[in-house]
């Protein structure tokens, strides 16, 4: 087996081991799953990735369509290695992802993607500038020789 079949089969079983079960079940049959975060302001957000290697941002209504795509991918390694990382991000702090990523919007009408404009993802982007205030407070303090979780 070649080392890329190899990395491939490698990157697979462990993306499967990280999923839930209907994760694992939605990716089988979409070739994507969604995946939540239930930290505070995260758990506003629904975020769906698979081969496609976007993750498609949703706010607490799916209906109401994608508020981002932030598309990024790992080169030279297989897909789900992109996938496992991206879903690993997703879990623990989605900010990171989002400031690898190069980001759009769907248009409204449809017609497909284009550069992100300030007014269609105006929350997004808020709770982005929060949370990056977040952490810089919470370097500030530890550089000072503090601990505080800021909530």
């Amino acid at each position: 087996m070649a080392l890329d079949e190899e990395a491939a089969r490698r990157a697979r079983k462990l993306l499967r081991s990280l999923l839930t079960t209907e994760q694992l079940a939605d990716y089988h049959t979409t070739r994507h799953f969604t995946v939540t975060n239930p930290k505070p302001p995260w758990n506003r957000y629904t975020f769906r990735i698979g081969d496609t290697l976007q993750v498609r941002v949703y706010g607490r209504d799916r209906a109401a369509g994608i508020l981002e795509n932030w598309c990024g991918y790992l080169a030279n390694a297989p897909r789900e290695d992109t996938i496992i990382a991206q879903l690993l991000l997703l879990r623990d702090d989605p900010i990171k992802l989002r400031r690898m990523a190069e980001i759009t919007s769907i248009y409204a009408d449809g017609r497909g993607a284009g550069p992100i404009s300030f007014a269609e993802s105006e929350e997004l982007r808020q709770t982005m500038r929060i949370q990056l205030a977040r952490a810089r407070t919470q370097r500030l303090l530890e550089r000072a020789g503090y601990r505080l979780l800021l909530q």
